[in-house]
């Protein structure tokens, strides 16, 4: 859910990558798959979430080399390493601020907010306690103990 609330952002591209991008399109002809892409990043000089992630996307799955044209008029490296860190740094903002909510005892911080449909509830489903080790889940007293597990497996098996 972290990634939808980036939707509608926009990203100022640095000027080392329009740099980058610059030099690729002087060098290179208008027939080069990527091109005119290049030129409407050049021009615009912010991108989207959905171009980040298109980037990111192309990056990943690219298998070619370093030096080939085609990554090169994507933006190369200092594209790929902007591309990867911005998307990094945005969703982990949005999981901080999620998780620093719930710590201070704001509930459902990491889900969708919704309606409980109780005439279609399963009665006879039973939930089993997990154990957990987090120091983060033992501060918020949400830590359930190995004795109390232990007891509740022994009534279950009974």
């Amino acid at each position: 859910m972290a990634n939808s609330e980036l939707y509608g952002n926009k990203w100022t591209i640095p000027n080392n990558v329009i740099n980058s991008l610059n030099t690729e399109l002087k060098r290179n002809d208008k027939k080069l798959k990527g091109y005119k892409r290049a030129q409407n990043i050049v021009s615009d000089r912010t991108m989207t979430y959905s171009m980040l992630k298109r980037m990111k996307n192309f990056f990943n799955d690219f298998s070619g080399n370093k030096s080939d044209r085609e990554y090169l008029i994507s933006g190369g490296e200092p594209m790929e390493k902007w591309v990867t860190s911005t998307l990094e740094r945005s969703r982990g903002d949005i999981t901080r601020q999620k998780r620093t909510k719930a710590d201070a005892g704001m509930t459902n911080q990491f889900k969708k907010t919704h309606t409980k449909d109780k005439e279609n509830k399963n009665v006879t489903k039973s939930n089993v306690a997990r154990i957990t080790g987090n120091s983060r889940d033992i501060m918020n007293n949400r830590a359930v103990y190995k004795e109390m597990t232990r007891i509740i497996n022994k009534l279950i098996k009974e």
